[in-house]
């Protein structure tokens, strides 16, 4: 049966369907099993309690005498929270995880921030990926990237327009195997996300043809516990630096 959709319009004002997170869980559900073992924690700091330097300004002025706004600090950033949801695998691992960001007046707004960092999790576990559509594009834009048929043209650092490349650019090899079949296609993007994350971090890991979705899970859990080893031992070498 078709997944329910609602018709939501990007900045540009052009239209397309977004799945509510409600249409995507009972995937989600299926491919991490709470009757299994797996789980999501949410949890939420206040954005003073996530920036120790930020925070300690704050601090500072009030021991100073001065109000926030005095020193150009808006009352709403002391009303920021930050709120992350965390997958954990049946041995206690976490596999992935997602933030985001709200400004709390009501508990409605706090429901609300918790529902956020939920449906950005299930997105980054392969359901309903295109919720990350935006965000990448405002990096893109960020580091000076246009996408096709954009009117602007490249700009060098001395503000004159950069030059175009005519020529064929060198393809990157896909190291991502075909999908393989009786699998949950969600936990296999999930599982090659998380992969690709471990490679940046130096380790060579291929993603193997799997026969069904426990066959993920048992790599995902593996993967997990590399990641929390690498974590280890980076805290091991700064208490020694």
């Amino acid at each position: 049966m078709a997944k329910r959709s609602v018709k939501c319009f990007d900045d540009n004002g052009n239209p397309y369907d977004y799945i509510p997170l409600s249409e995507r869980l009972p995937d989600f559900e299926a491919a991490y099993p709470t009757a299994e073992g797996w789980r999501v924690e949410i949890t939420n700091q206040s954005a003073l309690e996530a920036d120790s330097a930020y925070c300690s300004i704050v601090k500072a002025a009030l021991e100073a005498g001065k109000l926030p706004h005095d020193i150009g600090i808006a009352l709403e950033d002391l009303r920021a929270h930050i709120f992350t949801a965390t997958l954990y695998s049946p041995e206690g691992h976490a596999v992935n995880n997602a933030t985001t960001r709200a400004i709390i007046h009501t508990s409605n707004g706090w429901k609300g921030a918790e529902t956020s960092a939920r449906q950005r999790l299930v997105a980054a576990c392969g359901f309903g990926g295109e919720v990350f559509d935006e965000d990448e594009k405002e990096s893109r834009k960020a580091m000076g990237h246009r996408e096709a048929g954009e009117n602007s043209e490249p700009v060098s650092e001395d503000g004159n327009a950069a030059p175009t490349d005519t020529g064929k650019q060198a393809a990157l090899p896909n190291l991502k195997p075909k999908p393989a079949k009786g699998v949950t296609q969600g936990l296999l993007r999930n599982c090659r996300n998380v992969v690709d994350q471990l490679r940046t971090k130096g380790h060579e890991i291929e993603v193997p043809e799997f026969s069904d979705d426990d066959e993920i899970r048992d790599f995902l859990s593996g993967l997990a516990e590399l990641d929390n080893t690498d974590s280890d031992n980076a805290d091991q070498d700064a208490a020694t630096a």
